[in-house]
């Protein structure tokens, strides 16, 4: 049964200048780039602080399970409130009042009482967490009212290439700093990143929320509800909640098998080990790249996704029979630019799908499945490795991923006939 309320595109007559000359997506995506850049600077240095502190794993697993813990529980809710407001009032007064939470936990780190001050720093790195709730929807799902359907594909290209620039960055920078300068000035840097993501939102100008188009306010609950049951009951939206989860699950999977592989098969030098980590998100910014450059001109995207995904398998499979690093950096660097065909196309249909006031909830759901699933690759393909090898373990990934991938192109067809 389908749901109600029409996939069809906002049909809002809206005139938007070209994507480079558009000044709000240039202020945004700016803002989006400080705010990536603050989110990963901001988990790396707060866990490697806790490591470096108390000497303790499951203490710095901690974190990592608060960040888990809000997107699972409270992703539909922040989504919620993305559809029912005004999302660049949202976006800037969630960065600022992630800027007062980050200033208190770096005010804590400088605290003489340990025992007191960890308490309140996982407290103010909940509540920073579940702040950042609310930026991912309210900004993907403002998109295609900032640059119009026609831009979206370029946009959504040029967005992914931001964060992986952003993300990249704040992963290599975390750690370094905070060695560097305390864990306090690290996370007053981190502090002045939000700051900087806000301030880019309010120099972007208005731009369209649905709250100033729909003219029927329904409760809150009735809102989030809807929400949820539209996931379900929209057969592409539906396809697109099994395919992202075991994607990511796979992909996440494979990337950790790699790195075992590298170290212990490969024998890999650190400065190899380096080039082989920047190879994913390298290869992932070229395709990344080709997708913005073909643009209007990229058809059967539905089948592009599917057949991505079905090409990861076998590519897996390839890595696992890998003698010489120097081969393995070229199939990393081929698996990082497939991966960009899977995920970033699956962001633009769905903002070209499905109705722009309901969007911030299907993007915040969908992120909360998403997270479920993943860490449970995480767990379970290390010890496999260890009792057998990480290029055995790897090669099954890729032939159980390339089944996957086969049904998926089988049965999913409301994605395979996406033009």
């Amino acid at each position: 049964m389908e749901a109600n309320l029409s996939m069809q595109p906002n049909r809002q007559v809206l005139s938007h200048p070209s994507l480079w000359k558009n000044k709000t997506f240039k202020w945004i995506l700016l803002g989006y780039i400080f705010s990536v850049l603050g989110d990963r600077f901001h988990s790396v240095a707060i866990s490697f602080w806790v490591l470096k502190e108390t000497g303790s794993a499951r203490l710095m697993s901690i974190v990592l399970l608060i960040h888990i813990s809000m997107s699972l529980f409270f992703g539909a809710f922040a989504g919620t409130i993305a559809d029912r407001t005004d999302r660049r009032k949202l976006m800037y007064r969630m960065d600022f009042i992630r800027v007062l939470f980050v200033v208190g936990i770096a005010c804590m780190l400088l605290f003489p009482f340990q025992e007191f001050r960890f308490g309140v720093i996982i407290l103010l790195i909940s509540l920073t967490a579940f702040a950042g709730l609310f930026q991912a929807p309210a900004s993907q799902a403002s998109l295609i009212n900032i640059v119009g359907k026609d831009q979206i594909q370029k946009a959504t290209g040029a967005l992914s290439f931001a964060d992986n620039i952003a993300g990249i960055t704040g992963l290599s920078m975390a750690g370094f700093v905070v060695a560097a300068l305390g864990g306090a000035s690290a996370i007053f840097i981190d502090a002045l990143t939000f700051l900087i993501s806000g301030l880019c939102v309010l120099a972007a100008g208005k731009f369209p929320s649905p709250i100033h188009q729909n003219k029927e306010r329904k409760s809150f609950l009735s809102d989030l509800k809807e929400g949820i049951q539209y996931i379900f009951k929209n057969r592409f939206v539906r396809c697109v909640a099994l395919i992202n989860p075991l994607l990511i699950l796979f992909y996440l999977t494979s990337l950790l098998l790699i790195q075992v592989l590298a170290v212990k098969e490969w024998r890999v030098s650190s400065i190899e080990f380096g080039m082989l980590e920047a190879c994913v998100p390298l290869g992932y910014m070229l395709g990344a790249f080709m997708i913005m450059r073909i643009d209007q001109r990229l058809r059967k995207r539905g089948w592009l996704i599917l057949g991505s995904m079905a090409l990861l398998g076998p590519l897996f499979i390839a890595i696992s029979f890998v003698q010489s690093v120097w081969v393995g950096l070229f199939f990393v660097l081929c698996h990082g630019f497939i991966f960009s065909y899977c995920t970033l196309l699956v962001m633009v249909i769905i903002r070209l799908k499905v109705e722009e006031s309901i969007q911030g909830r299907v993007f915040a759901t969908l992120g909360s499945i998403t997270s479920v699933v993943p860490p449970l690759g995480l767990i379970i393909a290390p010890f496999f490795a260890d009792a057998y090898s990480a290029s055995s373990v790897l090669g099954v990934t890729g032939i159980l991923f390339f089944i996957v991938a086969l049904c998926f192109l089988l049965w999913l067809k409301p994605v395979r006939q996406f033009e």
